[in-house]
C-alpha cells in the first residue's frame, strides 16, 4: 500500500505524522511521549521521511529508566495531544470547518452490538458505565450510514471540526480513521494498522504541519510506500 491508497492524489501535498511513543510511570503517574528521531539518532538510525519504528529501535519495551515502561507508538490512532494539535492546524486551512466528514471503522470493538467485553481494574461500577455509554453508542449508530473502501467498512458521521476528538472519550481513546472538510480542502487518514496519520492538502497547509512543534511530521509523496517494510534505509 502507498499514501495514495488511502488518500486521494489530488492535492498539492501530503505529510506523514508519526505516532509518538507512550512511556508509563510504574508508580502511578501519567503518561509521557517520545518523537521517533531522538530514539533513531540514539541508535545510530537514519532519520527520513518512510523510517518504520520497528527499524530504528534498539528496546523491546524498556526505555531504561527505573520505574517505567515504554510501549510502541499507537497503532491506528493519533494520541489526543497531537490531535489537537492537527486540528487547530487544519481549521486554518479550510471554509467549511463548521461543515466535516468523520469515518470511524466498524469493526473497533463497542460500535457492533455483542462487540465488547468489559474487563480491568475499575471494578462492577466502572464496567457498568462503561457498558451503559457503548449500549447507547450501538443504539446510536446502527442505523448510521456507512463508507466502504478498500474492503473496510466505516461508520459516517458529520459535524464542526472540533468534534474531531469525540471518539478520544471512547474506552479505548481512538480517533478517527478518515476526515475531511466539506470543500475537500484537505484530508486526514490513520489506518487502523499503522503507526503513522497521512495528511494531504495545499502547500500552506501541509507546510503548517510540517512546522508544528507538537507533531514529528514528514513530507511524503503519494506514491510512497506505507507499509513496515518501507524502511530500506534501516531495515
Amino acid at each position: 500500500p502507498r499514501v495514495a491508497s488511502f488518500l486521494p492524489d489530488a492535492f498539492e501535498s501530503y505529510a506523514r505524522i508519526l505516532h509518538p511513543v507512550r512511556v508509563r510511570d510504574r508508580r502511578g503517574g501519567g503518561p509521557a511521549f517520545l518523537a521517533w528521531t531522538p530514539i533513531a539518532e540514539r541508535n545510530g538510525k537514519t532519520v527520513h521521511p518512510l523510517m518504520q519504528f520497528n527499524c530504528i529501535d534498539g528496546l523491546p519495551v524498556e526505555e531504561g529508566r527505573p520505574g517505567t515502561r515504554r510501549d510502541e507508538p499507537g497503532a491506528g490512532s493519533l494520541e489526543e495531544t497531537c490531535l489537537h494539535a492537527l486540528v487547530d492546524v487544519l481549521s486554518g486551512h479550510t471554509n467549511t470547518f463548521d461543515s466535516c466528514w468523520f469515518c470511524l471503522w466498524e469493526g473497533y470493538g463497542g460500535l457492533t452490538p455483542g462487540s465488547a467485553a468489559y474487563l480491568g481494574r475499575g471494578g462492577a461500577e466502572q464496567a457498568a458505565r462503561e457498558a451503559s455509554e457503548t449500549e447507547r453508542l450501538q443504539a446510536e449508530y446502527a442505523d448510521a450510514p456507512r463508507v466502504k473502501t478498500d474492503g473496510r467498512e466505516y461508520i459516517l458521521f458529520s459535524g464542526h471540526l472540533n468534534a474531531a476528538d469525540a471518539f478520544m472519550k471512547f474506552p479505548d481513546n481512538q480517533s478517527l480513521n478518515i476526515w475531511w472538510p466539506n470543500d475537500h480542502a484537505w484530508c486526514v487518514a490513520t489506518e487502523i494498522d499503522l503507526q503513522s496519520t497521512y495528511v494531504g492538502g495545499s502547500a500552506a497547509c501541509i507546510d503548517s504541519v510540517l512546522n508544528h512543534p507538537v507533531l514529528e511530521a514528514f513530507p511524503v509523496n503519494p506514491g510512497d510506500r506505507i507499509d513496515f517494510g518501507s524502511d530500506t534505509i534501516n531495515c
